[in-house]
């Protein structure tokens, strides 16, 4: 069920500074397997935003999560992206319904994830799709 499950590319798989999403993420977020899901990455300096295609050569990579208690959890997840479900034209990510692909096997599985939701201008693109491979956020690399 979609509703349980997380896709995560950026810099939650790292080093997580505010500690009550630590604490959350921790308590409520167990790794299911590596993947990936159709869409453009940009480098924003601090974080990374995925923007989504239907273009099968885009990929971003990131991790799948099961989500132990999604409302409580997705509550303190939408605070930190930054994401107002009441207001979605002011908000920078979006937490949208995408599909995202098991690796190795590529076999699919309805996620939620948080898409960046302002325009592109000068941003690069992280032409990888691989956001901790190309940033010092952890040791987390994919």
């Amino acid at each position: 069920m979609f509703k349980k499950h997380l896709f995560l590319y950026g810099s939650l798989l790292g080093n997580i500074k505010e500690e009550k999403v630590e604490k959350m993420f921790k308590d409520n977020c167990h790794f299911i397997t590596k993947g990936f899901i159709l869409g453009k990455l940009y480098d924003l300096g601090e974080y990374p935003g995925a923007i989504p295609t239907t273009n099968k050569d885009d990929k971003v990579f990131g991790k799948i999560f099961w989500v132990k208690h999604p409302r409580r959890t997705f509550r303190i997840l939408d605070e930190y992206e930054e994401y107002f479900p009441k207001n979605p034209k002011k908000s920078l990510f979006i937490r949208c319904k995408t599909k995202a692909y098991l690796l190795p096997s590529e076999n699919n599985i309805k996620c939620w994830t948080y898409f960046y939701n302002q325009k592109i201008d000068k941003e690069p693109q992280i032409n990888s799709g691989n956001y901790l491979k190309n940033s010092m956020v952890g040791k987390n690399n994919l």
